[in-house]
């Protein structure tokens, strides 16, 4: 295209090309996965989630993306969500209410061309409180009523050797406690095999905290969690005392 600029005296320019795109092309999207939070609080009665999903469009960019959930899989989408953004991978948090859910993700750039919709993998949140039968307890363990706790309780102790064993199948478990001054460390199994060493000290009073998070597990494999309580605390704890609040599971 070619075009001449005339002034208000009438005196007129050369002329001035410049390349047109006409950008038709659909961006490009992948269907949104999702993990539980390490360090995330759970809600009073949701579990925090993060959705992960990537997109781009070579032409004119990205401009956002939409979201849609579905309850109990063979329900109507929901419009739940729209995200901005401009770079080539996304994500968004969420607190969501245990049960199953199913997302999916379409972008639209800035020529307004909309991608097909993704459609991510079906799941299940499952919340397992302080006294389902999935849990059973080594040693003694005392109640703690209290109402910043998920559903008013956690079970604890101080006591080295003692130990909390949760029984599960699913992609992904969380330990869920609270962090305060008088809390301890715990040795954390997974199947037999220590994978980790958690620390619940916190100078101040964190409730319902996901202090353990592990991810892609075999979800047709029947799982053990196994919280052991170490007797010890570290620097600056007034205590040993370790939590379960609850465990959470996503399949």
């Amino acid at each position: 295209m070619y075009v001449r600029f005339k002034d208000a005296a009438g005196n007129i320019s050369g002329a001035v090309s410049d390349q047109i795109v006409l950008d038709t092309a659909s961006p490009e999207v992948t269907a949104p996965s999702q993990e539980l939070l390490v360090g995330a609080a759970l809600g009073t009665t949701a579990v925090p989630v993060r959705l992960r999903w990537s997109g781009g469009d070579a032409t004119s960019g990205v401009a956002r993306y939409q979201l849609q959930q579905r309850r109990y899989v063979h329900g109507a989408w929901q419009p739940w969500s729209w995200v901005t953004s401009g770079t080539t991978a996304t994500r968004l948090e969420r607190q969501l209410d245990p049960g199953r859910y199913q997302f999916r993700v379409r972008a639209v750039d800035r020529a307004g061309n909309w991608s097909p919709w993704r459609e991510g993998a079906a799941f299940t949140l499952v919340a397992y409180q302080e006294r389902s039968r999935a849990i059973s307890y080594s040693g003694s363990w005392s109640i703690w009523e209290v109402p910043s706790a998920y559903g008013g309780y956690t079970r604890y102790t101080g006591r080295r050797g003692y130990a909390a064993t949760f029984q599960f199948r699913g992609r992904q478990v969380a330990w869920v406690a609270p962090r305060a001054g008088n809390r301890g460390y715990a040795y954390v199994y997974l199947d037999g095999v220590k994978v980790a060493t958690v620390n619940l000290y916190s100078s101040s009073y964190l409730a319902r905290r996901l202090v353990y998070v592990r991810r892609g597990l075999d979800p047709s494999v029947r799982h053990t969690l196994r919280v052991y309580v170490m007797g010890i605390g570290p620097a600056g704890s007034t205590g040993t005392r370790v939590d379960v609040d609850a465990f959470l599971v996503l399949r």
